[in-house]
């Protein structure tokens, strides 16, 4: 099990989100700006962090910078739009939205997940 903070700017795409990482077995925790990362960072121990597609490109940013200060083990997945391409050139791994299967999420941050453990989490 990996411990999943979601971001983004789109409750249904966050909470739809959160429902395919959990039926695979993930704690998902949401947040949706550089502060409530910050405080939930302070709280608990992350293994991905994953950065919503439909976040603008400077929330994506400040996101990213609120992860690598305040989880620095945490990997980085960044989601987004193929008509507007990666954002994040420092984020661990990207996905496309919308992915062909669900399970390509899953999988994506299971990758990332045992990357940042150095074990299967």
């Amino acid at each position: 099990m990996a411990v999943v903070l979601c971001t983004g700017s789109e409750p249904v795409l966050m909470k739809t989100r959160q429902m395919i990482l959990e039926s695979a077995g993930h704690k998902v925790l949401s947040a949706i700006s550089g502060g409530e990362v910050e405080i939930l960072c302070s709280a608990f121990t992350f293994h991905v962090a994953v950065l919503g597609q439909s976040s603008a490109p400077n929330l994506k940013r400040e996101i990213l910078a609120a992860v690598r200060r305040s989880c620095p083990t945490a990997k980085v997945l960044e989601l987004y739009p193929p008509h507007i391409g990666r954002v994040l050139e420092d984020a661990d791994a990207w996905l496309e939205m919308p992915p062909e299967t669900p399970t390509m999420l899953i999988k994506a941050v299971e990758r990332l997940a045992v990357n940042a453990n150095g074990k299967e989490a």
